[in-house]
């Protein structure tokens, strides 16, 4: 009989995400010296080639200067603190890094470095490095399994052997927090942590306590997995599932005042934009369709900030179109509701800054609106 070990459970790790679709690389073969390296000394934690690459194939009309720039703000955090280096960070994948370069009739503009594509998961690289060593401050340590994508260490998983009873899923949970304290600079792009012992399996993020680390239940997010799977597998292929994962990071992962991640549990109930909120302990997890979990979300946001019991049965929207009226011209001019100048026209054009909309789309879901009318006193 094969003995059961912490590198058979690797072995596994890898093999479910080798089947999700990312490549799988073992650190020894890729370290600094080896014919294929892939970072110049152990202290580099990020893959700068790769990042180089995924920045220019996201922005293909960007200059080489923008694009430097945003290659130096993701390589080179200005913060002591690591949670606050890790909120901005998580802002620059989600919303692109803003760059200011000089056009050649000499004026200046302002853009936004997309690092990740969360539209089309298959144009980022997506790889998966077992025994990724790292050195910081004469500190070597030595990760079983770090998740990159587009060349940046986004997930880190700690695995142990539950045949031994010394070595179980929370002697991993541990193992991270050491890694934290001693190889900081391998979380500043966290997005998610996962401990297992092969059998247990718990996932969490980086500012969150042990009581905040908790299993996946589902893989497809329509129901909840057989109780005959592995847990590692179901989180595996539940949570980093190429789609799934770039969707939690961008619409699921939230920063209290305090600093710190918060990862919120969700998973799909029916297709309308109701919702419902249920707690266990102090883990919370929102049930709804589509819009309904994204609604469902929020209000739980809402309710912790102001101190309330979230907990409630189904929720149902009383209107099913909830419209925000806008009076807007298209030479960029307001002619009533919010001030400053249109989020929409200029000089008689669609602005087109997507990233600006969906920010304002995000406000605008997070009070239940779920829809705009652009009125124009100008004609078109």
């Amino acid at each position: 009989m094969t003995a059961f070990t912490e590198s058979i459970v690797e072995e596994a790790a890898l093999a479910w995400l080798e089947g999700l679709g990312y490549a799988v690389l073992h650190g020894p073969d890729i370290a600094p010296g080896e014919p294929f390296a892939e970072r110049e000394d152990y202290g580099q934690v990020v893959l700068e080639r790769r990042l180089r690459q995924g920045l220019q194939r996201l922005n293909p009309d960007a200059p080489a200067d923008a694009l430097d720039e945003a290659f130096r703000r993701l390589t080179r955090p200005d913060s002591p603190s690591l949670v606050a280096n890790n909120h901005a960070i998580h802002r620059y994948l989600v919303e692109g890094v803003p760059v200011e370069y000089q056009r050649a009739d000499g004026s200046f503009r302002g853009d936004l470095i997309r690092v990740l594509d969360h539209e089309e998961p298959e144009d980022n690289d997506f790889l998966a490095i077992n025994q990724f060593t790292v050195v910081e401050d004469r500190r070597e340590r030595r990760p079983d399994v770090v998740l990159f994508v587009n060349g940046l260490p986004l997930a880190v998983i700690e695995l142990k052997n539950a045949a031994d009873e010394n070595a179980d899923v929370w002697k991993a949970f541990n193992q991270l927090q050491t890694y934290k304290q001693q190889i900081p600079s391998l979380f500043t792009y966290n997005e998610a942590l996962l401990v297992s012992d092969g059998v247990l399996a718990r996932l969490g993020t980086l500012t969150a306590n042990r009581e905040w680390f908790l299993p996946w239940r589902t893989i497809t997010g329509e129901d909840l997995a057989s109780p005959g799977l592995p847990e590692l597998q179901v989180v595996l292929e539940g949570a980093f599932d190429r789609r799934r994962f770039l969707d939690l990071i961008r619409h699921f992962v939230v920063f209290e005042d305090v600093g710190g991640g918060v990862l919120v549990a969700a998973r799909r109930r029916g297709e309308g934009e109701g919702f419902e909120i249920s707690r266990e302990g102090e883990a919370y997890a929102v049930t709804g369709g589509g819009k309904g979990l994204l609604y469902g979300v929020y209000r739980l946001l809402m309710k912790l900030a102001a101190e309330l019991d979230p907990a409630c049965s189904w929720t149902e929207p009383v209107h099913e179109l909830r419209m925000l009226n806008h009076w807007d011209n298209m030479d960029g001019t307001v002619e009533r509701g919010y001030a400053g100048s249109s989020l929409f026209f200029r000089d008689g054009a669609f602005i087109n800054d997507w990233p600006r909309l969906r920010g304002y789309a995000r406000m605008l879901a997070s009070v239940g609106i779920n829809a705009v009318c652009l009125l124009s006193l100008i004609p078109l």
